[in-house]
């Protein structure tokens, strides 16, 4: 078998493992994002939202950005709604188990003599893997852009929701899935078992989760959150119209491509026992 046809195949097998999880994650943030549509509708355009609203302390309506978007717009319910927790761990949750399956999972499996007797190099099989996380990462990011349009749309709300932004938060999340997933590449290089990377990965996630929500909302720890990859990520400047995306989505892709890189190093000095 010749490599290009090699690595094809092994590339095949990397998406067909996330055939699942990746579908299932997709129709999780579209059902989610049409749902918000509709509690907004059944809040009364937002009027017991922005109620509610007022009673949130101001340090965390700065932290979901809704001082300067109110609950009452739909972009100000929706900013809130991409960043909610549920969302969040889902979609963060996919590059993670993948990450960890395409890799460590090779391991524990036993399987990976099988893709190491084929004619594609080490650092080929961690592109492979983290390729095919990319794919269904853009699949799932994508679906929750379409559930909001798609809501806005069956409730007669399509003016109030500028598809540019949601375009751009749409990209912004997909970055922050890369970085995550790059995260989980490295530690699924340097483990033997899923539940390992898993671990360690989902650890530094929520630090750095803590980390951002701190810097937020404690004034001395404001220099902080420079080190999560949460800062990066901020749907309602969006919204707004006057974010300059390009720092954040430079610094999500960097960390991506980074982590990657010491992925495909790490796996390739690994000594195997298969």
């Amino acid at each position: 078998m010749s490599a290009p046809r090699a690595i094809g195949r092994l590339f095949l097998h990397h998406l067909r493992r996330g055939l699942l999880p990746g579908l299932v994650v997709a129709a999780a943030a579209f059902g989610f994002h049409m749902l918000v549509v509709r509690i907004y509708v059944a809040l009364g355009s937002g009027a017991e939202a922005q109620v509610f609203g007022r009673h949130i302390p101001q340090a965390l309506r700065q932290f979901l950005g809704i001082d300067r978007l109110p609950l009452n717009t739909l972009a100000g319910f929706m900013s809130v709604a991409w960043q909610h927790p549920f969302l969040l761990a889902a979609l963060l949750a996919l590059p993670i188990a993948l990450t960890a399956s395409l890799l460590a999972g090779e391991v524990e499996r036993r399987t990976l003599s099988l893709i190491l007797s084929r004619p594609v190099g080490r650092v080929a099989q961690v592109v492979s893997a983290a390729t095919a996380v990319a794919v269904w990462c853009a699949v799932a990011a994508g679906a929750g852009a379409a559930g909001s349009l798609a809501g806005a749309g069956l409730m007669g709300l399509s003016a109030q929701v500028s598809p540019g932004a949601v375009a751009g938060i749409t990209f912004n999340l997909f970055t922050l899935m890369l970085a995550v997933g790059g995260i989980g590449l490295l530690f699924s290089a340097a483990s033997s078992e899923q539940t390992d990377a898993v671990g360690w990965t989902v650890t530094i996630i929520l630090l750095m989760y803590v980390l951002n929500f701190t810097a937020q909302v404690w004034p001395a720890a404001a220099g902080w959150g420079d080190a999560s990859l949460f800062r990066y990520y901020a749907p309602s400047r969006y919204f707004l119209g006057t974010h300059d995306p390009a720092r954040d989505l430079m610094v999500l892709a960097a960390s991506a491509l980074v982590t990657a890189a010491f992925a495909a190093a790490v796996w390739r000095m690994r000594d195997f026992t298969v």
